[in-house]
């Protein structure tokens, strides 16, 4: 995939196993970490919008590498986004499965807790603090043997739910640029499946 680049453009390469940009390669069984994220940020003249510009960001890091990538347009229908969306397509399909794989592992398997943004996973469930100005804080949990809702991916952020009389509502808000947010739906259907 052709990055284009203020000066000169560079390449990211996905092979079977690996993926190379700038002479850093990253297997893919090595990845510790996946982001994306997309903004758009429209400038105002006395409050009339006069121009909008996107941003478009992936991650991919590893224990000894991290390759990540800033594409910016002036238009959301732009060859940025497409780039983007490549990007995105392929670490989804490739990358995504092992670390919901090794996080499914490391919970089930080693008994270990993992902490995606302010969420922590575990054997029982995922469970967030809930803070308290006058107190004591109370830890908050969604058990696995609940009703379990998908989490969804909306406006950069990864919204995970809880079961309220048979309704889903809001658990947690996770910005998609933090790591590993966005393997969520996947992590969270993989959990629910193995117990």
């Amino acid at each position: 995939i052709e990055i284009p680049g203020t000066f000169r453009s560079s390449t990211v390469v996905f092979k079977n196993s690996f993926l190379e940009h700038k002479n850093k390669r990253i297997f893919f069984k090595d990845v510790l970490s996946i982001s994306f994220d997309s903004s758009a940020t429209t400038t105002r003249a006395y409050g009339v919008p006069v121009s909008t510009s996107y941003a478009y960001r992936w991650s991919v890091i590893s224990e000894k590498e991290n390759i990540s990538l800033s594409l910016s347009a002036s238009r959301e229908d732009s060859n940025q986004k497409d780039i983007w969306v490549k990007l995105v397509g392929l670490t989804a399909n490739l990358i995504e499965p092992l670390i919901v794989k090794r996080i499914v592992d490391q919970i089930f398997d080693r008994g270990e807790a993992v902490k995606i943004g302010e969420v922590e996973f575990t054997k029982e469930g995922y469970s967030k603090m809930k803070f308290k100005l006058f107190g004591k804080n109370e830890r908050i949990m969604v058990y696995w043997t609940d009703k379990i809702y998908i989490p969804k991916l909306h406006q950069g952020q990864v919204i995970l739910w809880k079961d309220e009389d048979g309704k889903s509502d809001q658990f947690a808000s996770i910005p998609m640029s933090v790591s590993n947010a966005v393997v969520l739906p996947e992590l969270v259907q993989a959990c629910y499946n193995r117990i």
